[in-house]
């Protein structure tokens, strides 16, 4: 029996990282940076740095 070659750019899905590139919605980041001034990513830093040590206690 012959086996036969797969080309992974006809079956995306039998590479690792297919699945985890159909989970990426940066736009659905709660912390995505998207401050316009400075004001605001003052802001959006301490809610960052705040959110990162609640996580990591």
């Amino acid at each position: 029996m012959t086996s036969k070659r797969l080309n992974p750019a006809q079956q995306p899905e039998l590479q690792p990282a297919h699945s985890l590139w159909q989970q990426y919605t940066p736009d659905d980041a709660p912390f995505a940076f998207r401050a316009q001034t400075l004001t605001e990513a003052e802001r959006w830093q301490t809610e960052a740095r705040a959110a990162l040590a609640e996580w990591y206690r």
